[in-house]
């Protein structure tokens, strides 16, 4: 079922790599078409890393896991499974093989990061084990981006741009609409 990523994956690894950023682009309230041509350039990106693996059954390609490995430690870049199959337990079977590559391979943990408006990502991750580690990552934009809310965090006041619509802000009832 599992099988390192290669060019007779190509274009249903392109049309899955399409989908996992159309998806996130609406996680982050920002949504946009991702052409087949973009998609193709990751997809030959993470064929030429070598460690992209696919989740195959009866010819169909039905996901992907990618990772990233320093010094013995691996990260999962990203875990897509095809929107139509999400669910049905594909997700875990390909974690449940991610864990024991990384652990024959010598890895102590398994990191990864979610997007925090993805909720269903971070409810998969953490009903299967895996801890917050509680990481702020920041960025800056280059573009007028007006922020959703403000919130007061450690002391500090930060601007959120994303964040599900179902939650309450941190230390907050508010919602964002």
């Amino acid at each position: 079922m599992m099988h390192p990523l290669s060019e007779v994956d190509a274009g249903q690894a392109t049309r899955l790599i399409r989908q996992f950023f159309e998806y996130h682009s609406r996680c982050v309230s920002d949504p946009r078409y991702v052409p087949d041509s973009e998609a193709a350039t990751y997809r030959e990106e993470w064929l030429s890393e070598g460690l992209t693996f696919g989740y195959e059954v009866d010819g169909d390609l039905l996901g992907l896991i990618r990772f990233r490995e320093d010094r013995g430690t691996y990260w999962i870049e990203d875990l897509i499974v095809d929107e139509a199959k999400r669910g049905s337990g594909i997700g875990g079977a390909m974690l449940e093989w991610a864990e024991e590559w990384v652990k024959a391979r010598g890895a102590r943990s398994l990191f990864l990061d979610v997007v925090p408006a993805n909720l269903p990502a971070l409810d998969f991750f953490v009903e299967r084990g895996y801890d917050l580690l509680n990481t702020i990552e920041l960025r800056k934009n280059f573009y007028e981006t007006p922020p959703k809310a403000e919130v007061s965090f450690m002391g500090r006041r930060l601007k959120v741009h994303s964040w599900p619509a179902d939650r309450p802000l941190p230390g907050s009832r508010e919602r964002i609409n």
